[in-house]
């Protein structure tokens, strides 16, 4: 069945990634990472958020962002000042 999850990005998506856990997703917009349970399309987690306080002090936007293959916790992201990161939920 179709599902819509919404409400979550104020800015264009640039990343999806299905978890290898079968039961969540994430997805990345310029600001911030969310996870999403594929049974709850009403609310997310955020993960990584890097709006600054004041926009005018924006240096690096999210560009994209996966989890591992194997290891359902570990994801990364990388950004527009060409910095991969690594995280563990």
């Amino acid at each position: 069945p179709k599902r819509t999850y919404s409400n979550a990005h104020a800015y264009h998506i640039n990343s999806i990634a299905l978890n290898s856990d079968g039961e969540s997703f994430m997805s990345c917009d310029d600001l911030r990472l969310n996870v999403w349970n594929l049974n709850n399309n009403s609310s997310c987690f955020n993960i990584v958020d890097v709006k600054p306080a004041n926009m005018e002090a924006l240096s690096k936007v999210i560009t994209s962002a996966d989890f591992h293959p194997t290891h359902c916790h570990t994801f990364l992201y990388s950004s527009s000042r060409g910095c991969v990161r690594l995280g563990d939920m």
